[in-house]
């Protein structure tokens, strides 16, 4: 109770900052055993802060999460973007996703305040930050933004800190020694360019340090726009000594990422591909992937309707990996909402299904502020399976709203075995 007593006394140090803001929530929740989380947040424009709080017991409190943002500076939890997001990366995302422009944002999914940072940007475009690591010293650099007439735009970033020494891999064959400790340094650009019907970019990526051998990766990225259609398609190169920031080489000799998302009058599609080749140093061989998505979903006067599914194939060997398939059926009438999904997984060298898992719910939406939902889903692994009904209900009053829940498992096999909960959330907007 004494470290929630000294963060409540931080807490309405905030509020008086907060006076005259133009909006902000605080939120308190609780479930019946144990873990319980306060939530304080206040907003004017680009200015804001947030003070996040959790519990496993309910009585000893731990910071989670804290962030001071305005247009100028940025301190607490951050998450990089742009060239920083892909100098951590170890591989292309398999959505194709793009990490926006160069700097650092607020990472509010983040619930752990162990690296917190700090960003100032400049009054233009570019900043300097400071972040905290997993090693004993703080990672530092700067990043800039440079317009190169009215389609096209230069960007530029660096950083570097001094790694500890890699601790000693538990598994058998691991993919590669333990980083020497030493000082590692990243420096990035990106050259991309815009028009009417199309965006790209190049951007090359260069690392070394006090003991590492200087390595470079290249990404190069074309996105093309129809009427109705977005092609996307994405390569990347990096070098053997090539490593991110946090000191590892790259599994990847090279990929290369396809995604085409194409709208119909009464449905969408979206598919992708990742191909990959991959040299894995300690067993001395190379290794090829192909991964495969698709997404189609579209809605028929009441319903709606999705079907997801993902592939991974063996090129060499011609045999499907992998097989994840995903469907979700809805209904709407009037206040009512029916949904049904499904979905699995199978694995080449197993016989049954790695993962089955299904859920029907219906949900209801009453007057502005009231809600109820009531779901029942199955889960099926090898080693457990189990059968989980849910519940939600919510109300408000102006500016409350009080939130409450339950879980009910039952389980059908296996040793893991789940507890009945009850939670509720009571929050009050200003």
């Amino acid at each position: 109770m004494r470290n929630l007593f000294l963060h409540l006394i931080f807490l309405l140090c905030l509020i008086p900052g907060a006076a005259g803001e133009t909006g902000g929530i605080f939120r308190y929740g609780q479930v019946s055993s144990g873990p319980a989380d306060l939530l304080f947040r206040a907003s004017e424009g680009s200015d804001g802060a947030e003070l996040f709080l959790g519990s496993d017991t309910g009585r000893e409190w731990e910071l989670k999460r804290l962030i001071f943002e305005s247009s100028r500076f940025l301190a607490g939890n951050m998450k990089p973007r742009g060239l920083f997001a892909r100098m951590a990366m170890e591989s292309l995302p398999p959505g194709g996703e793009s990490p926006g422009e160069t700097g650092w944002a607020p990472d509010r999914g983040e619930t752990n305040l162990n690296n917190p940072g700090g960003a100032f940007f400049f009054p233009r475009r570019g900043g300097i930050f400071l972040e905290g690591t997993d090693s004993s010293s703080l990672r530092s650099g700067l990043w800039y933004s440079l317009p190169l007439g009215r389609y096209m735009n230069l960007e530029g970033a660096g950083h570097s800190c001094r790694l500890d020494p890699a601790k000693a891999p538990e598994e058998w064959f691991p993919r590669e020694e333990p980083g020497p400790a030493g000082t590692l340094w990243h420096t990035a650009g990106d050259l991309n360019f815009q028009g009417p019907w199309y965006a790209g970019s190049l951007k090359g990526f260069f690392s070394g340090g006090e003991h590492y051998l200087p390595g470079s990766a290249l990404l190069c990225e074309l996105t093309l726009y129809g009427e109705r259609s977005v092609l996307t398609g994405l390569y990347w190169e990096p070098s053997d000594v090539y490593r991110n920031r946090e000191g590892q080489l790259i599994p990847w000799e090279r990929q290369f990422h396809f995604r085409l998302t194409r709208g119909f009058p009464d449905f969408q599609l979206d598919a992708g591909a990742l191909v990959g080749k991959s040299s894995l140093s300690s067993l001395q061989e190379v290794v090829l992937s192909q991964d495969y998505r698709c997404s189609l979903e579209g809605s028929l006067r009441r319903w709606t309707w999705r079907l997801r599914g993902q592939g991974l194939i063996d090129p060499e060997e011609e045999v499907l990996l992998s097989w994840i398939p995903r469907a979700k059926l809805g209904y709407r009438l009037k206040h009512w909402d029916f949904t049904a999904s499904a979905g699995g997984t199978w694995e080449e060298f197993f016989p049954d299904p790695a993962e089955v898992s299904g859920e029907v719910a219906v949900r209801r939406k009453g007057s502005p502020g009231f809600a109820q939902s009531l779901s029942a889903g199955y889960r099926a692994e090898r080693d457990a399976g189990d059968i989980s009904i849910r519940g939600e209900a919510r109300g408000g009053v102006k500016n409350w709203t009080l939130k409450g829940r339950f879980l009910y498992p039952f389980l059908l096999y296996g040793e893991e075995e789940r507890a009945f909960e009850i939670g509720w959330d009571l929050e009050w907007a200003f």
